[in-house]
């Protein structure tokens, strides 16, 4: 849960790193709680760049991690709330 919204967890391949081929991507509800989503992971010690809107089908924010451990992490959202 990320404030009073659940987002969803999905799992699928990734690129290098630990566990390897494995990337977590969080479908957030808000541009806003993605943002968030990422900024938790980034102070918990994970890196990326900073947030971005793109096209991945839909408009989408983008807000890719990785954990300390080497786990992609992406954080997405519609980019206009439902």
């Amino acid at each position: 849960r990320v404030g009073d919204r659940t987002g969803m967890v999905e799992a699928a391949a990734g690129g290098k790193g630990s566990p390897r081929n494995t990337e977590v991507t969080f479908v957030m509800q808000t541009p806003e709680q993605a943002d968030r989503l990422q900024a938790a992971f980034i102070s918990a010690g994970g890196e990326g760049p900073e947030p971005m809107d793109t096209l991945m089908y839909e408009p989408v924010r983008y807000c890719p991690v990785r954990d300390p451990f080497g786990t992609d992490l992406l954080v997405v959202s519609p980019k206009s709330a439902p």
